[in-house]
């Protein structure tokens, strides 16, 4: 089932084979993230004594969808600081511009 760009690769996660079609792209991502989920699986596994593979999955799934959430949140807050430092900059020169009039315009400057 693979086309042009795609093809066939197996990953092993928790024991188990799984077949996908990834892109030339997609491979080397697929197969880290394998790993890394493979490696967290393994950690809970010894620091927790947790032996039920469905267990441990869910446990480094939601240790994954956290640090998402951690960095999609950080994100926002980063763009939130950038646009109102933004609007600070903005409404600084939207000062010194007036002003700049002001004083082309010979108009005294309002107290």
């Amino acid at each position: 089932m693979s086309t042009d760009n795609t093809f066939n690769i197996k990953v092993a996660i928790g024991d188990r084979s799984y077949p996908l079609v990834v892109t030339t792209e997609q491979e080397e991502a697929v197969r880290k993230a394998a790993k890394s989920l493979n490696e967290k699986m393994l950690a809970f596994r010894e620091n927790y004594a947790v032996t039920d593979k469905v267990d441990l999955l869910a446990m480094a799934a939601l240790e994954y969808a956290t640090e998402h959430a951690a960095a999609e949140t950080a994100k926002k807050e980063q763009l939130n600081e950038g646009s109102m430092e933004n609007q600070q900059l903005q409404s600084g020169a939207i000062s010194q511009a007036v002003l700049e009039l002001e004083r082309l315009l010979d108009i005294p400057k309002a107290r």
